[in-house]
């Protein structure tokens, strides 16, 4: 008795997996190629576009992923997945910012209670120094053990005059530690007022998170002394 064809063979199937075998090894351009050739035998198929997706933003190619991402949720808006791969990667590139701001902004609307979009929508919003629309995103999705989450809401308070929080010795270096990271991407992505505000409210955040503030005043007596130097 013959087996019945697997239904895959005659779609996406063989060049999917080619696609995913040639990523593996490292040759991009091919594996590239077969994605296209998966998507012409099932324009249909999910599971390759947004593999493909994937793979063209680890290339860099980071329009062509979010335009395949695109066409995706134009499709079906309703699979939560794509639209947090999407916010991903906009959220990696900071000239993607307004982009990941849209892109959040539309992914809530459809999934309102889900924890990893609303943080992205918070991210990106506090990235795009709109602090008092990212304030409640962070109130309602972060999570208490998380000094990473806990240090966007209590920059995201800073930033709107907010400063009564205080944390036990362990729980403010860590917290400390995360601000500084998030003042860092402040900088790199040019969000100069946010930055600008901090240094103007570092007395008042001292009674808050310290460790961040003695961090902060290192690195400008640093910077001072290279430039007298």
């Amino acid at each position: 008795m013959a087996s019945p064809i697997n239904p895959e063979i005659l779609k996406a199937g063989p060049n999917h997996c080619l696609a995913l075998c040639l990523v593996a090894l490292g040759e991009k351009d091919a594996a590239e190629r077969a994605f296209v050739a998966a998507l012409a035998d099932d324009p249909t198929s999910r599971r390759v576009g947004i593999d493909f997706a994937r793979v063209l933003a680890a290339h860099g190619k980071t329009i062509d992923s979010l335009k395949e991402l695109n066409r995706l949720v134009a499709e079906d808006p309703n699979e939560v997945g794509l639209w947090h791969l999407g916010g991903q990667i906009a959220l990696s590139r900071p000239d993607y910012l307004e982009f990941a701001r849209d892109w959040t902004g539309e992914a809530v609307k459809h999934f309102p209670a889900h924890t990893g979009l609303l943080m992205q929508r918070g991210e990106a919003l506090l990235l795009t120094q709109k602090p008092e629309a990212a304030l409640p995103f962070w109130l309602k999705a972060h999570s208490p053990n998380s000094p990473r989450q806990v240090a966007a809401l209590v920059l995201c308070e800073f930033l709107t005059g907010d400063f009564h929080r205080q944390f036990a010795p362990a729980e403010e270096a860590a917290v400390s530690q995360e601000l500084v990271k998030w003042y860092r991407q402040l900088i790199a992505v040019g969000a100069h007022c946010s930055v600008r505000q901090l240094h103007d409210r570092m007395e008042q955040i001292r009674q808050v998170t310290p460790g961040f503030v003695r961090v902060w005043e290192a690195a400008t007596q640093q910077a001072r002394e290279a430039t007298v130097a």
